[in-house]
């Protein structure tokens, strides 16, 4: 069990560097088009 639990937190480390990596241009991207839609 406590294999597991180290494991789970691993697990939750790379996904919630995955995430951020991934939601820092999808942040962006969404500022840009919100920029794009204002000035449309």
């Amino acid at each position: 069990m406590a294999n597991n639990k180290k494991l789970v937190s691993v697990f939750t480390d790379f996904v919630a560097f995955q995430f951020s990596n991934t939601l820092t241009p999808i942040r962006d991207n969404t500022f840009v088009i919100l920029t794009l839609l204002v000035e449309f």
